[in-house]
């Protein structure tokens, strides 16, 4: 396979908030983008009059569709992927109000989705300039700054996800792959909520940016929006 000078980025999720922001950005600074989700939307619609768009159905709940999707960008080198697509199951509840199905929903999707993408396009990853994978993860996913108790699913699945990350990072070094998980801030969407204090743009300006420095020695690190290590 040969190794294509274009830069491209991948993202999971793009139909609207963080997703959306990112995928907006890196066309904005010149790059291809395949932008995912099981749905298009309007707003992602919009930015397909860049032709350096394409919008690609996935659904990162289903096994088959996500392998079936791999195979269709198998040929085509992928500089960077980024895993944002998630949800927060039920937000904050009580013990006596955790529904034990949207739980593991929140992990199927959040951290197991995660896995299988990467497995999907390890191939296209490995075949690229960059070789980047990132997951985003949360702040409330990390075990040492857990002041937020009751948020069992998203908290949870998002650790997952941190530990799936530093698993991929060892099984990836020999193919040159770095995978990081990132903390994108609090952001201002419909997961994060109105209160947020970063707009979705301002947060994947910095991600883009933090990605943009990413060095082989950084895989299997836990990062902000920003670069800086966070803590477990």
């Amino acid at each position: 396979m040969v190794t294509s000078p274009v830069k491209r980025v991948l993202i999971t999720g793009s139909g609207r908030g963080l997703g959306l922001a990112l995928a907006e950005h890196y066309l904005t600074n010149g790059w291809q983008v395949i932008g995912t989700c099981r749905q298009s939307t309007p707003a992602l619609q919009r930015l397909a009059e860049d032709p350096n768009l394409t919008i690609d159905s996935l659904d990162i709940d289903d096994e088959e569709n996500i392998e079936r999707f791999g195979q269709r960008w198998r040929s085509t080198p992928i500089d960077v992927v980024i895993n944002n697509a998630g949800v927060h199951g039920t937000i904050a509840v009580s013990l006596d109000e955790l529904d034990p199905d949207v739980f593991m929903q929140a992990f199927r999707t959040n951290a197991l989705g995660a896995l299988l993408v990467t497995k999907a396009l390890a191939d296209s990853v490995a075949h690229s300039e960059r070789r980047i994978v990132v997951n985003i993860s949360s702040r409330l996913g990390s075990i040492e700054e857990n002041d937020w108790g009751d948020w069992y699913a998203y908290g949870s699945s998002k650790s997952a996800l941190n530990r799936i990350t530093v698993s991929l990072a060892q099984v990836l070094s020999g193919r040159g792959i770095t995978v990081v998980a990132l903390h994108p801030g609090w952001v201002s969407t419909d997961m994060g909520g109105p209160d947020g204090p970063l707009t979705p743009a301002q947060s994947a300006q910095s991600i883009a940016r933090t990605v943009d420095a990413l060095e082989p020695e950084k895989t299997g690190g836990f990062y902000d929006y920003e670069g800086r290590s966070f803590r477990w």
